[in-house]
């Protein structure tokens, strides 16, 4: 657990990186916060699929019917069911609803349901924070080019 909770504090080590990788190659600021937005929505899945397999490993190891019993998983790989835990997540995140990922358990529906609000709400804000960037980025332009035909 020691271990986990370091690798953890080390992964704050990847922003001062980043932020050094920005200013040494002089990404534009648009480009940075597309960067780091997507880089916080990749991590974030990563551990809403960590807490996936933990509630389908500890929590539910002796459920008779949990997802992955009913979806014949039990026997999986780790590399592919980490595969398919990330395909499921982003399938209940994303809202695409295609039929094929479904909670078997109540606990498993009350996970989905968190998944599911706290995903919308993420993705509202990332549009919303796209479409802010764009429309700066605009109002820049716009401002540039009335101080190049002013001047």
């Amino acid at each position: 657990m020691f271990l986990r909770l370091l690798r953890v504090i080390s992964a704050w080590k990847m922003i001062a990186i980043q932020d050094r990788f920005f200013n040494d190659y002089k990404i534009p600021e648009m480009a940075r916060n597309v960067m780091k937005t997507t880089l916080f929505f990749t991590i974030l899945s990563h551990f809403t699929v960590c807490a996936w397999g933990f509630l389908l490993f500890v929590v539910e190891k002796d459920e008779p019917k949990n997802w992955l019993i009913v979806m014949s998983l039990k026997d999986t790989p780790l590399p592919e069911l980490y595969l398919r835990c990330f395909y499921a997540v982003m399938n209940i995140v994303t809202t695409t609803g295609s039929g094929d990922v479904y909670a078997c358990t109540d606990l498993e529906r009350i996970f989905f349901f968190c998944m599911i609000t706290v995903g919308d709400v993420l993705f509202s804000l990332a549009f919303g924070f796209i479409a802010n960037m764009t429309m700066l980025q605009t109002v820049q332009n716009d401002s540039n080019t009335f101080i190049e035909k002013v001047i």
